[in-house]
């Protein structure tokens, strides 16, 4: 028991770490995008209808984050993964607890 809840804890922290890293690396995409005036070059030429030289599956994801951004799915998103990030940290510590308690349960700590 105690070795399964250490490996749970372990796997649930690398995947609470791994998304963490997606979220900043995210954020920092669109940071970038918007301080290099793509987001607002696109915007414009979504205004004017006018085609773009991008390849188009770039202008499509652009275009997506652009209405995202506008209709506010894009905080709503980036609400969601800091509460999922929370609760697998939360999970992460309740399985370390689980198998600290194990330890102690089993005599190993003594």
């Amino acid at each position: 028991l105690r070795l399964v809840a250490g490996d749970l804890a372990s796997e649930v922290e690398q995947k609470a770490n791994h998304f963490q890293r997606l979220k900043e690396r995210a954020l920092r995409s669109l940071l970038e995008m918007k301080r290099a005036g793509e987001l607002d070059a696109l915007a414009q030429k979504m205004a004017a209808g006018e085609a773009s030289g991008l390849v188009p599956a770039k202008e499509r994801a652009l275009r997506s984050l652009l209405e995202m951004k506008r209709s506010g799915e894009l905080e709503r998103l980036a609400q969601e993964m800091s509460d999922t990030q929370a609760t697998l940290v939360d999970k992460a510590v309740q399985l370390r607890s689980i198998a600290d308690d194990a330890k102690v349960g089993s005599g190993e700590l003594e």
